[in-house]
């Protein structure tokens, strides 16, 4: 428990395990947003104890218990450019805002919101990074991102952060220089089908990271 924070910033961190995201994890009343950050293995969002403000952009939620996303009324959540994966019976809540982001089913409204399953390297291991396939490429509302305060311009592994894909079309009014995908991860452009992890050489841990997507499945 984190005592006498009024607002936290998360950015770049992984959040994993433990029975709540904001309930328990932080006193109540705070302002808590985060960014390029990945929370999994939850129980739910919030308890019903605690009330505040939850902001995200650029952050995956993935297999919190029971499929689905807990948040009570007493929090008031806003979510960009985020993507939610194995959490199939996720319900749309009035509380919850969730924009340009790839959702499991088309209650999630929102604009800009995609209804899709994401790819990822290797979840069970906790490599979130996405496969090239994944839904989101050039589909992030950049202002939602930097409304919550850019700390860099590179995303959650180092990588550059607006990587225009020349062959996914962008989101509506966004410019090819500020191309941004959904989720902590930008995929980068690929220049060799060879160099599978897409970080600009052809070396043994693209095979690796093959082997472990391969062995992943669909």
């Amino acid at each position: 428990t984190l005592q006498g924070f009024k607002r936290l910033h998360l950015d770049g961190c992984l959040v994993t395990g433990g029975p709540t995201l904001l309930g328990e994890f932080l006193d109540p009343f705070n302002m808590v947003t985060a960014t390029n950050t990945v929370f999994a293995g939850l129980a739910r969002l919030a308890d019903t104890e605690a009330f505040g403000r939850f902001d995200a952009s650029n952050c995956i939620f993935h297999a919190f218990d029971g499929g689905t996303i807990v948040v009570p009324p007493t929090w008031n959540v806003s979510i960009s450019n985020s993507l939610f994966s194995a959490v199939p019976a996720m319900p749309a809540l009035p509380n919850v805002l969730l924009s340009h982001c790839v959702v499991p089913n088309s209650q999630l409204t929102g604009p800009g919101n995609i209804v899709g399953i994401p790819r990822y390297v290797n979840p069970g291991a906790l490599d979130f990074r996405p496969l090239p396939n994944s839904p989101g490429v050039d589909a992030g509302n950049p202002a939602a991102l930097f409304a919550l305060g850019l700390r860099s311009l590179t995303d959650a592994a180092g990588n550059p952060r607006f990587a225009d894909d020349p062959a996914t079309p962008n989101a509506p009014t966004t410019p090819a220089d500020l191309a941004l995908d959904i989720g902590p991860f930008e995929v980068p452009v690929a220049t060799c089908d060879a160099d599978f992890n897409r970080d600009g050489s052809v070396d043994f841990f693209d095979y690796l990271d093959f082997v472990q997507a391969f062995d992943g499945g669909c």
